[in-house]
């Protein structure tokens, strides 16, 4: 794009001018208007040498409070951070890492980068005045890595003496106008129901076959159903229905479609295994829905019919 390249510092590039360029086209122009950009570029001292376009930090556009995480398994220490972090980020972390937990017999420091949220990169602070590719998707400034190296030398630190930390927890971030919407209502037809079996199972299959079943359901974002499932796979058992499979096996899948405007296709597979017991056998959805009016959520489930397993 015209006045954009990597490597761009404000030492050899004119930030108002790039922007000049960028509005004077019609797509630039357009992504402008969706980002809501009405001011010019402006200078921004915690994240120089850096040409400043869009002022996420001030448009509350990013997390004030990240996830990080040290634990130790024997001689191994992990560490968790939610960055895709480089070469040297990572041997400064672990030197550090290594240095606090030395008394308690680590030798050996794993960083696992990208862990359990998404920041971006995380560069030294030399890459980071290089703002090549990595240094400029680092957010958080030049002094990013010296934060992260205090706060994991904290938690390790914390570990080799047997103190405790705190917990600041995540608080709600604001995001722009342009990001995408949440579920707004779950439509069905008015003759139908959530969890309404569509596409039913034949009687019987072999081992090896495919199992099948459509639902209407909801959006599954109105439920991820952590530490619980969108799917089970019952057996019959003397005559009680026992639960075989759910959303985390190897051998099932939860496919969501969107049907039309508002309506959802909820597909549930189980892909029989060669070892399975033969048997009575069903297919189970649970999900929630959201109703338009109220915005309330509720939950629902479905049931195919009996199908055998030979």
């Amino acid at each position: 794009m015209p006045g954009f390249f990597e490597g761009m510092t404000i030492y050899n590039s004119d930030p108002l001018q790039a922007f000049n360029n960028l509005s004077g086209g019609f797509w630039g122009t357009a992504a402008l208007v969706v980002a809501g950009v009405a001011s010019l570029p402006q200078a921004d001292p915690c994240q120089f040498p850096k040409p400043v376009l869009v002022s996420t930090g001030l448009a509350d556009w990013v997390p004030k409070v990240l996830p990080f995480q040290v634990f130790v398994v024997g001689k191994l220490a992990v560490v968790g951070v939610p960055f895709e972090v480089t070469t040297m980020s990572g041997r400064r972390i672990r030197a550090n890492v290594l240095q606090a937990l030395a008394g308690k017999g680590v030798d050996t420091v794993v960083v696992a980068s990208l862990a359990n949220s998404y920041a971006g990169y995380l560069t030294t602070r030399e890459e980071f005045n290089m703002q090549h590719y990595e240094g400029a998707s680092t957010q958080f400034g030049p002094y990013q890595l010296a934060a992260t190296q205090q706060i994991v030398q904290g938690l390790s630190t914390a570990i080799a003496n047997g103190s405790t930390v705190s917990d600041l927890g995540q608080p709600p971030v604001r995001g722009p106008g342009f990001s995408r919407p949440g579920v707004l209502w779950d439509g069905k037809f008015f003759w139908e129901g959530f969890g309404q079996v569509l596409t039913d199972v034949k009687p019987s299959y072999t081992r090896g076959e495919t199992v099948t079943v459509r639902f209407r359901g909801g959006h599954p974002k109105n439920n991820l159903r952590t530490q619980g499932t969108f799917l089970a796979v019952e057996r019959l058992v003397d005559g009680n229905w026992v639960q075989v499979a759910d959303d985390a096996d190897w051998n099932t899948s939860y496919l969501w479609k969107r049907d039309g405007l508002d309506r959802s296709f909820n597909d549930v597979v189980w892909r029989i295994p060669a070892n399975t017991t033969s048997g009575y056998y069903r297919i189970r959805h649970f999900g929630d829905w959201k109703n338009g009016w109220t915005g309330g959520i509720s939950p629902y489930s479905g049931t195919s019919s009996t199908f055998y397993v030979n």
